[in-house]
């Protein structure tokens, strides 16, 4: 919340060195991890099993925020803007890839929702400290980029203070996390499938407006208009199913 206040300047440098803290720990979770995978853990998975990380996936590698930031930090500057978004988005997606790989690979039947409790059984207390070290940074630097741009939104969309600007960025997740709103997977999982479906639901939409209007004449943009429809439906299938098990969810806990 105080990295918010001062804004992006402080949210710059933060991100940074926690990005390094966050590779690190992910690498050191490799090393440690790599010599006890068993490959007989991987066939585990069932056809089912690929769509429960769904929300999961789609939060982990959701990087537009980091986008708009780095329009601010680069100040025009746009000659390697493409390279450095394809490069990120790539990184982290073979990231994310091979640590689920590698935390399947050593627990297998006894992953946990987790983890690391899963892979501290394996792997002794020392890999729960890296572990934890690992999610709390992934969460902060997740955190520190939305809300950013979400405070950013009021306070020059809205033409809302700055003060009412940043309690509108950090009240509303510490008042859901005291209404009980406490299990870390399922709260990822709505974010990325809902929120983070539909935000990508609509940056399709913008790339399809820009397109029909020819609006980038420099460079094509690529990607098929076809695929921009399927992905929009796609996401919002996602949302749908994800809203929509965990209405039920609630429902069966008021119960």
């Amino acid at each position: 919340a105080g990295a918010i206040w001062f804004g992006l300047d402080i949210v710059s440098r933060i991100s940074f060195f926690a990005t390094i803290g966050l590779i690190t720990a992910m690498l050191a979770i490799f090393a440690l991890g790599a010599p006890h995978v068993r490959p007989d853990n991987l066939p585990l998975v069932t056809g089912l099993d690929w769509f429960l990380p769904y929300g999961v996936v789609l939060f982990s590698l959701s990087g537009l925020p980091a986008i708009l930031e780095m329009e601010d930090i680069l100040k025009g500057d746009h000659k390697y803007y493409r390279a450095a978004v394809v490069v990120g988005t790539v990184a982290a997606a073979l990231l994310t890839t091979a640590f689920g790989i590698i935390v399947w690979g050593v627990t297998g039947a006894a992953t946990t929702n987790d983890s690391v409790t899963g892979l501290r059984l394996v792997l002794g207390p020392g890999i729960a400290t890296v572990g934890t070290v690992f999610g709390f940074i992934s969460v902060t630097t997740a955190f520190l980029a939305v809300a950013t741009n979400l405070q950013s939104t009021f306070r020059y969309d809205y033409k809302t203070g700055k003060l009412a600007s940043w309690l509108l960025t950090v009240g509303p997740p510490f008042g859901v996390f005291l209404l009980g709103a406490k299990d870390f997977v399922s709260i990822i999982s709505f974010s990325g499938a809902v929120f983070g479906g539909i935000t990508a639901a609509l940056v399709a939409l913008l790339y399809i407006a820009v397109t029909h209007k020819e609006a980038v004449k420099e460079r094509r943009l690529g990607a098929p208009i076809w695929l921009a429809y399927t992905s929009i439906a796609v996401l919002s299938a996602g949302a749908l199913y994800e809203a929509g098990t965990t209405a039920i969810r609630i429902l069966e806990k008021w119960r």
